[in-house]
């Protein structure tokens, strides 16, 4: 009898012991202390939607999925890969008929973003845009509207601004209005109309 009350006690004392070195290093109890520096899942951002412009005489629509990591509380940067497509008007005939280029775009992208008022955020991004343009041009001679097939490059360098909505746990929809500074030849972001982007993304 005398050793299992001995043995409860010590028991007693080293749980008793455990729960006070617990306490001091956190101040309450189960408290488990997270590791310094690595990766942290929590801080990966995961997301993509749908981006459509739309004018006189212009529509583009495509998608672009994205990934990045907060390397800051309020600062995240990532990458992206892109789908665009875009029509818009090219020429017009004499009888003023108007005849539209179309383009199909893939561009891969490096993004970051800034929070910086609640769910308010800055943006700034560069893409690379490689381009197959279906361009309407009028034939030398005849002045008839042909349609030639060309490969072309753009490069974009893009700032914008967005708001966030919490969809519950780490989900959030998205709404972001972007403009490209280098106004290339081939910009999918025409002077004038911004880029709209609307998605859904986790951890933004």
């Amino acid at each position: 009898m005398k050793k299992m009350l001995l043995l409860v006690m010590l028991l007693l004392g080293v749980s008793a012991t455990y729960a006070q070195q617990v306490y001091n290093s956190s101040g309450k109890t189960n408290y488990k202390k997270k590791k310094k520096g690595g990766y942290d899942p929590d801080k990966l951002v995961l997301g993509g939607g749908i981006n459509f412009g739309l004018a006189t005489h212009y529509f583009s629509i495509g998608t672009s999925p994205f990934i990045g990591y907060h390397v800051l509380k309020p600062l995240s940067v990532g990458v992206g890969l892109g789908y665009l497509y875009q029509r818009q008007a090219g020429t017009i005939d004499q009888n003023n008929k108007i005849y539209f280029d179309k383009a199909n775009l893939i561009y891969p992208n490096v993004w970051v973003r800034c929070n910086v008022y609640h769910q308010y955020y800055v943006l700034a991004g560069y893409e690379y845009d490689l381009i197959s343009v279906n361009q309407a041009v009028p034939d030398l001679v005849t002045g008839e509207i042909k349609y030639r097939r060309a490969s072309v490059t753009n490069q974009c360098a893009l700032i914008g601004a967005g708001v966030r909505n919490s969809l519950g746990g780490r989900a959030s929809l998205y709404f972001e209005l972007v403009y490209d500074l280098l106004q290339g030849q081939y910009s999918p972001y025409p002077a004038g109309i911004p880029g709209t982007r609307l998605g859904i993304a986790f951890g933004m």
